[in-house]
């Protein structure tokens, strides 16, 4: 027995227990799909497959207010089995094909998948080994986090996302490495290993054992600003105070003064907004 004929027998035991009087299946494709700006989400329009009979206003679920909840939105021209109680109120039980799966949850929602082996003919479906890797995402009123773990068990990504933070972790099982990112309103961190990028609104702070700044190939030393601002200015200094012998006696070079006011020029090459350590 196949799921849509499952559904079709328990529901009609259900009947069969309780006052309803009468319940039919009809077979129909969808003529019509309401959205969530219309009046009337939650229903379609349908045909039926055999007589091409019009039903309008056909229910997603037997939930009579089912704009909450579990909603499945129907393809277009697409076939559903639509349940007919007591000859007035439809609802549909099976779908071919669905644009949309909406739900809708008061406190939690899981969405993960397993990996299994391979089935043999010899097994049945629920003796297949799991494989070890699975991931996740499980949804709440204040918080999206998912998960994903390799086949050793081990958690290789995770994130989560909240309405003041956002962090992602990135694990590289084989050489214990980790890559994190942590976000919220302010600031956004990145880190791998001992590397650490922290961006602000009015800052960028670069923690490295060693940092390049290129598009590649770079060769060239960086240079520490006040190391080299110090060792100009003391160069100034020694040049300004070379003498020479003259007819009259020793005198200071001609354009000392000149050399001297080279130090202001050396003291504006210092940055006032970027640092290196």
């Amino acid at each position: 027995m196949n799921d849509n004929e499952s559904i079709k027998s328990a529901i009609r035991r259900i009947v069969s227990a309780g006052n309803v009087d009468s319940v039919d299946f009809l077979d129909c494709f969808v003529t019509k799909v309401y959205q969530e700006d219309e009046e009337q989400y939650g229903t379609i329009d349908v045909k039926t497959l055999s007589g091409g009979m019009l039903i309008n206003g056909v229910l997603l679920s037997a939930i009579e207010d089912n704009t909450r909840g579990e909603i499945k939105l129907p393809t277009l021209l697409s076939e559903v089995t639509v349940a007919v109680v007591n000859g007035d109120m439809g609802y549909v039980v099976e779908y071919s094909h669905i644009d949309s799966h909406i739900i809708d949850a008061n406190k939690k929602v899981s969405v993960g998948v397993t990996g299994v082996e391979d089935v043999t003919e010899e097994q049945d479906y629920d003796e297949s080994e799991v494989d070890g890797l699975s991931s996740a995402t499980t949804y709440t009123s204040q918080e999206i986090s998912s998960l994903v773990v390799n086949d050793k068990s081990e958690i290789s990504g995770s994130s989560a996302l909240s309405a003041s933070q956002f962090d992602t972790v990135i694990n590289n099982v084989n050489e214990r490495k980790t890559t994190k990112i942590h976000q919220n309103a302010n600031t956004v961190q990145l880190s791998s290993g001992v590397s650490t990028v922290d961006v602000g609104s009015e800052s960028v702070a670069v923690q490295s054992p060693s940092i390049t700044l290129s598009n590649g190939g770079a060769t060239q030393n960086a240079v520490l600003g006040t190391a080299l601002q110090t060792v100009l200015n003391a160069f100034i200094d020694q040049v300004a105070t070379i003498t020479t012998s003259t007819a009259i006696g020793t005198q200071p070079i001609l354009n000392a003064a000149a050399v001297l006011s080279l130090k202001s020029q050396v003291n504006s090459i210092i940055s006032s907004v970027n640092f290196i350590e």
